[in-house]
């Protein structure tokens, strides 16, 4: 993770990315590992990669809720966080005619 992070802090964002992943693969449990993933990818703009790095711990951890709720929240958080996309629609649900 330290040096995803080296790679990060100097815009070279694929290949920290790519440390992340080979990290995953050896340590599959590393919670840290998924979190920085995401946020790694969501900066560089990589949604579909932040999203697989959420998707892919739950599949292990279902019960996690904090990324749980990241996942549920992710395009309101994309934007918050990011500034990237537009600002998700809380009006609530629309109305049945």
């Amino acid at each position: 993770m330290g040096l995803a992070r080296i790679y990060e802090e100097n815009n070279d964002y694929e290949k920290a990315v790519e440390l992340l992943r080979r990290g995953i693969q050896a340590i599959p449990e590393h919670r840290e590992l998924y979190a920085n993933g995401f946020y790694v990818s969501a900066r560089a703009g990589r949604l579909e990669a932040a999203k697989w790095f959420i998707q892919s711990w739950l599949e292990r951890y279902p019960a996690d809720e904090e990324f749980r709720r990241l996942l549920d929240d992710f395009d309101q958080v994309i934007y918050d966080e990011f500034g990237i996309g537009e600002p998700p629609d809380t009006s609530g649900p629309a109305e049945q005619k």
